[in-house]
């Protein structure tokens, strides 16, 4: 805890994995978001969602994994799935808009 008796926030990026436009039906999109959070019991991750972000606070002793994340086009709040395990929290969620990036022009590289 810090002097003044207040919790530490602890940024926590999540790994993210795309499976836009790989899959071959569009409402198969989604988004997996891989965060490590150790010493946190099950109970004290609260996690929310919204259309077009994802909120995470995870409650240790000694301070307060955060995170919220913009996603770039509206998601499946209904069927959000996330489990949790030594660790290490999974967060799927499934994208309702094609893949923005589809039709785009390639850019050469040199």
């Amino acid at each position: 805890m810090s002097e003044n008796g207040n919790k530490k926030r602890i940024w926590v990026d999540p790994d993210i994995d795309c499976n836009c436009d790989c899959a071959e039906d569009e409402r198969d999109d989604f988004l997996r978001l891989t965060y490590e959070i150790p010493g946190v019991d099950k109970d004290k991750i609260h996690l929310k969602v919204i259309k077009d972000a994802v909120r995470l606070i995870a409650h240790r002793d000694d301070g307060d994994y955060f995170n919220e994340f913009a996603f770039q086009c509206e998601v499946d709040t209904e069927n959000v799935k996330a489990a949790y395990d030594n660790g290490i929290l999974t967060v799927d969620v499934t994208t309702l808009c094609p893949d923005p990036f589809k039709e785009a022009h390639a850019v050469k590289i040199y």
